[in-house]
């Protein structure tokens, strides 16, 4: 009978649980550069856009590629600010809130807002989302993720600066479109939300407010048809737009 060679089984001991330990400490430095990722993308998520009264501020503007979905590639218009003139509607209100208008423009550390999308075809077809430029506080593109399937684009959009703060921002009334994938067909489903999340396949719930009740609401996003769920009589504190 040979002699168990407990010198060896020590050491195979001991490499086992060094590499143990190795991996134990590869997994800790994924997951934390994976937290400090997350922590950067909300960082420099946008969350607002200067309104620029002067039409002789320069306002930096760019585009970016962003996807292409069957034979559409998909460019975001990025933008430093937004002139006045393309927000406000009639010459009355635009007297009324100009003095309030200033040049915020580079005030911001955390890059440049989305303000159209641009869809170009093989055959160079291109089309702007919008016809003037809007602030697309956040957006969802046609999809099949398991969480977040929607058979169209959806996009939750400032428009007006409606508190007179002198930003378009996730304070101010916040609209909510959908299009085709392509762009076309662009639809306002509802003019102010307060809340939304894809809740089913191609199905969102969204959340109105007039100050006093609650409403929420379901889009079927394939058949375009909404749906009151339910009201109830409640105050809100904040926004919850999860795209």
């Amino acid at each position: 009978m040979k002699k168990i060679n407990f010198e060896l089984i020590r050491k195979i001991d001991y490499i086992l649980v060094f590499v143990a330990a190795v991996v134990a400490i590869i997994c800790f430095i994924v997951s934390l550069i994976t937290i400090i990722i997350d922590l950067n993308r909300n960082q420099y998520e946008i969350s607002e856009i200067p309104v620029v009264e002067s039409s002789e501020t320069v306002i930096k503007q760019y585009i970016n590629f962003e996807e292409k979905i069957d034979d559409v590639f998909i460019f975001s218009v990025r933008s430093s600010g937004i002139h006045a003139d393309e927000i406000i509607e009639s010459e009355d209100n635009m007297k009324k809130t100009s003095s309030s208008f200033s040049n915020l423009v580079g005030r911001y550390g955390n890059g440049d807002g989305i303000v159209n999308f641009l869809f170009v075809k093989d055959d160079k077809h291109e089309k702007k989302l919008f016809d003037s430029n809007v602030f697309i506080y956040k957006y969802i593109l046609k999809n099949e993720h398991e969480y977040e399937t929607t058979c169209r684009n959806v996009y939750a959009v400032v428009t007006k600066d409606t508190d007179n703060d002198k930003t378009l921002s996730s304070s101010d009334d916040i609209s909510l479109y959908i299009s085709e994938y392509d762009g076309s067909e662009l639809c306002e489903i509802s003019k102010s939300i307060i809340s939304f999340r894809i809740v089913d396949k191609n199905q969102f719930l969204y959340t109105e407010y007039d100050g006093k009740n609650l409403s929420y609401f379901s889009f079927d996003a394939e058949k375009k048809e909404k749906k009151l769920i339910k009201t109830i009589e409640q105050e809100i504190n904040q926004k919850w737009i999860n795209m």
